[in-house]
């Protein structure tokens, strides 16, 4: 059986602008593609943040994006890195 929570994925979000339903919807996607092979962390913070971090690095800022939310297009292929990075992990043999 595989280890659980192999890559944490934490999704930092701005809870005065309610960005909650985002980083759920996130953490949603990235579970259903994942399941128990990653470790979702969502937390609170302020000041229009919305970042996503795989295993610690950065892999989207919204700040850094010109203030554009991840469309579908975008969390498709974060799913697929990170689904990557995952198998990275797997020994093999």
């Amino acid at each position: 059986m595989a280890q659980y929570g192999k890559i944490e994925v934490e999704i930092t979000y701005c809870v005065p602008c309610s960005y909650q339903g985002h980083a759920m919807w996130l953490g949603s996607e990235f579970y259903a593609a994942l399941g128990n092979e990653v470790a979702i962390r969502l937390t609170p913070s302020d000041k229009g943040t919305l970042q996503i971090f795989f295993g610690g690095e950065k892999v989207y800022d919204k700040k850094e994006e010109d203030g554009v939310f991840p469309d579908v297009n975008k969390v498709k292929a974060m799913k697929a890195d990170l689904m990557r990075r995952v198998e990275d992990l797997v020994p093999v043999g």
